[in-house]
């Protein structure tokens, strides 16, 4: 049976609801405005849809995408960012593509604009004249654009709050139905932080069960708590309207795979925005946010640092700086090896670290005979890190025994 409604809103709440319920309510997608309130039950079916969806499906980088809207929304209203979601599904030609069967099955497509193949090779498109239609290599020509894979049938239609919306409903209709996670949920609505916890623990134990003592147990690990972040925020604070512009991205992102892609395209048009509110540094400045991931999405200690681009050093002339001179006042960056043999900073040749240097210098050889890339490989020292290089490294040699190395 369906939930039981959520109880009505305070008197004073209610009033705020019916003022609005005559007014312009943005759409999702900024397609179009509407002239009724949403009703509750669909607001609450998204509010689920989308949990479950990323509390048991969606994968850290598709978390990290909708991470961004989250953020997004802290710094422009939904109407904004309709707008911007409009120009951005415009901008993709593939975001109205949805598989619709795969082949051999049969295809429900009320455009009757239809496309046959796989995603990894090409496409044959078809425009039929009644919503349904067979998914075969038959119907369209006999032209195997996929020798030997399994293809599929996709159908257009463009992508708007409607489709986003009853995508979810169904995920939700069907959690209720028949999955005790889904029951477990409709009736803990009035407890988020529990949902969110087990949410988390579902998708990290596979547990069954979780007892209500787990709720009060910390979440390690950034990915988890941005997880945990976004769920709490869809259980309480989002609005309607947020919640259909984040159920336009998980279709979006479901339709394409482009994970990547539409990553990138949400941090540019959001860069805009949150460009008004940049965090000031410990100096009063604002935050650079070109010298952060994610145009401004993602803050980061080179936001704050006054230090002149890599880029812009040149390799030192004139020799090698003695150990005892690296970083004087004013120096930031100080050059330990390059393609320039005069001031890398290199073993003698008596040493026992001279074979590796020498395999480095041979490994290299060709690209500093590259103009465009000798500049790439010079190595510097960040001279907020001087006493520990120079504890690890000696006057005899600059090189280390044994590092743990971390690639970012």
């Amino acid at each position: 049976p369906p939930p039981p409604p959520p109880p009505p809103p305070p008197a004073a709440a209610a009033t705020a609801v019916e003022a609005q319920a005559g007014g312009a309510v943005a759409d999702a997608a900024g397609v179009a405005t509407g002239a009724a309130h949403e009703d509750s039950h669909v607001t609450t079916e998204l509010r689920i849809g989308l949990q479950l969806w990323l509390g048991k499906v969606a994968t850290f980088q598709q978390v990290d995408v909708v991470h961004q809207m989250y953020t997004w929304f802290q710094h422009a209203s939904a109407e904004e960012v309709g707008k911007a979601m409009k120009d951005l599904l415009k901008a993709d030609p593939s975001s109205g593509w949805s598989t619709c069967a795969i082949e051999d099955e049969n295809c429900e497509c009320p455009s009757g604009k239809i496309r046959y193949g796989h995603v990894e090779k090409r496409w044959l498109d078809k425009k039929i004249g009644e919503p349904k239609f067979w998914c075969s290599l038959g119907n369209f020509g006999g032209q195997d654009v996929a020798v030997g894979m399994l293809k599929q049938c996709q159908c257009w239609q463009e992508l708007d709050t409607e489709i986003a919306i009853n995508a979810l409903s169904k995920i939700a209709e069907a959690s209720h139905r028949s999955d005790s996670f889904g029951k477990y949920f409709w009736s803990a609505l009035t407890s988020p932080f529990k949902w969110a916890s087990l949410a988390l623990s579902r998708r990290a134990q596979q547990a069954a069960t979780l007892p209500d003592a787990v709720a009060e147990q910390p979440i390690a690990g950034e990915l988890w708590q941005r997880l945990h972040q976004l769920e709490r925020w869809m259980s309480t604070n989002a609005t309607h309207e947020q919640l259909a512009l984040v159920a336009i991205v998980y279709k979006w992102l479901e339709n394409t795979g482009q994970r990547a892609k539409i990553g990138v395209a949400l941090s540019k048009a959001a860069a805009s925005h949150i460009a008004r509110n940049l965090p000031l540094c410990e100096d009063g400045k604002p935050v650079d946010a070109k010298r952060c991931p994610g145009f401004g999405q993602n803050l980061c200690r080179a936001g704050c640092s006054r230090k002149p681009p890599l880029e812009s050093v040149r390799e030192q002339v004139g020799g090698r700086i003695p150990r005892s001179d690296l970083c004087k006042p004013g120096v930031v960056l100080e050059p330990l090896w390059s393609c320039d043999r005069a001031t890398a900073r290199v073993p003698s040749q008596d040493h026992a670290h001279a074979q590796p240097q020498h395999v480095l210098d041979k490994s290299v050889e060709m690209m500093c005979e590259n103009e465009q890339m000798r500049d790439q490989m010079a190595v510097y020292l960040d001279c907020e890190f001087l006493q520990p290089y120079l504890k690890w490294t000696t006057d005899e040699s600059e090189w280390l025994e044994e590092a743990d190395v971390t690639y970012v």
